[in-house]
């Protein structure tokens, strides 16, 4: 009968409580620089990608590439890769991916109808005016109102 109890107690679960579960999971000061640094990394990268995606600059195409290369990159080598990033912020790296493209692509096509739309030439007045000309202008200008 002693050895009834034995192997009663062998499949009686061990009671656990959330708290006690989820205190290891809770508890992470060790990597909280890290984690930090790569949301640095991260928001620097999307920051590049919005200021560079539509700009036609040498300098600004390299940072775009060199950006959306990293985005795009869905290898695990490296502690900094994007993948590796996201998954350590618990960030859905395919999503993320997938809307910086999708916000290029809107951007893009918003920009190209904006541009069909400005196809007049400005105007500047004034501009055959000398400088002693506009100020005599401004001043007259200035009495008269």
């Amino acid at each position: 009968m002693k050895g009834g109890n034995d192997l009663d107690n062998l499949f009686t679960p061990d009671i656990i409580t959330p708290g006690q579960f989820f205190a290891r999971r809770r508890d992470d000061s060790a990597m909280r620089p890290l984690k930090r640094l790569m949301l640095a990394v991260l928001e620097d990268a999307i920051v590049t990608f919005q200021k560079n995606a539509i700009d036609r600059g040498k300098i600004s195409s390299v940072l775009f590439n060199e950006v959306n290369q990293w985005l795009c990159d869905r290898s695990r080598d490296g502690l900094f890769s994007f993948e590796i990033v996201c998954d350590t912020l618990a960030i859905n790296a395919e999503c993320l991916r997938n809307e910086l493209i999708r916000w290029r692509e809107r951007l893009l096509e918003a920009g190209t109808q904006s541009r069909l739309k400005r196809r007049r030439r400005l105007v500047v007045r004034d501009a055959h005016l000398n400088p002693t000309r506009r100020r005599r202008r401004a001043a007259y200008g200035a009495i008269r109102s």
